[in-house]
């Protein structure tokens, strides 16, 4: 008989570890969904609409300031599309601005200089440094996190030192093969 109850009690305990476990997991995804939302806040009350063929409207319409740094033009029908970098053109809050594309420049493909674009979009940096990227479709998507001026001067001075590194390196080694010459010291 004990055993019997012994069997239910294992039963009814792997139920509730299980039970456990899977309220865990939700609480997980929860979290995580809270933090996607959160980090989104300020990307999703971002606009790109088109004026016609050749201009976008970027709006911010949050509360901080964001920093457009590229913008895309695409040709569905064709599927060409052509991007710029643009010198980084910070955006207010509640401000906008509008985008225009020299469609007669020689860097543009023919089809979008003939056909004009079906869709643009706009990559743009939030206030917490997160890179993004929304369509005049409406879509938004994270984007890695670019290259900035200090994270390009960290680089450029390792570089430095790594050159001056291998200099008193390789002078060291000539003043040690030249002092052990037959006809040095």
């Amino acid at each position: 008989m004990t055993t019997g109850w012994h069997i239910a009690n294992v039963i009814a305990q792997s139920i509730g570890a299980l039970g456990t476990m899977g309220a865990l997991i939700v609480a997980v995804r929860v979290y995580r969904r809270q933090e996607d939302d959160s980090r989104r806040e300020q990307a999703r009350r971002v606009t790109v609409k088109m004026d016609n063929r050749y201009t976008i409207v970027v709006a911010n319409h949050s509360d901080l300031p964001i920093t457009a740094f590229r913008h895309e033009w695409t040709v569905v029908s064709d599927r060409v599309s052509f991007s710029r970098d643009i010198p980084d053109s910070g955006i207010g809050p509640g401000g906008s601005e509008t985008f225009l594309l020299d469609h007669e420049a020689e860097d543009v493909p023919f089809e979008v200089s003939f056909w004009g674009v079906d869709v643009a979009a706009m990559q743009f940096e939030d206030a917490a440094g997160r890179c993004w990227r929304r369509t005049s479709e409406g879509v938004l998507r994270p984007l890695p996190p670019r290259e900035g001026a200090a994270q390009r001067e960290r680089k450029e001075i390792r570089s430095l030192r790594r050159q001056a590194f291998m200099a008193s390196l390789k002078l060291a080694l000539w003043r040690a093969l030249l002092l052990r010459w037959p006809f040095g010291r």
